[in-house]
């Protein structure tokens, strides 16, 4: 899992990392937190959980995704 993880953040954008070090402060400090990504389609959404949940189960941690979608939308 830190092999997987140290491959994908080498792959993060600027702004992912930001986003990225965001959120791993959050969890790291113990402050965690509500957090929601959202963008179009192709954005890196998808790609940002991935990365974020390696770097959490290599620490041993336990991370759960979940994902919405507004009744409009169907």
């Amino acid at each position: 899992m830190a092999k997987e993880h140290a491959m994908l953040l080498k792959s993060l954008t600027d702004k992912q990392m930001r986003v990225y070090d965001d959120i791993m402060n959050a969890i790291l400090s113990k402050h965690g937190g509500f957090f929601f990504l959202y963008g179009y389609g192709g954005t890196g959404k998808i790609f940002m959980w991935k990365t974020l949940s390696t770097a959490i189960r290599s620490k041993e941690m336990i991370i759960l995704n979940v994902a919405s979608i507004h009744y409009s939308d169907l």
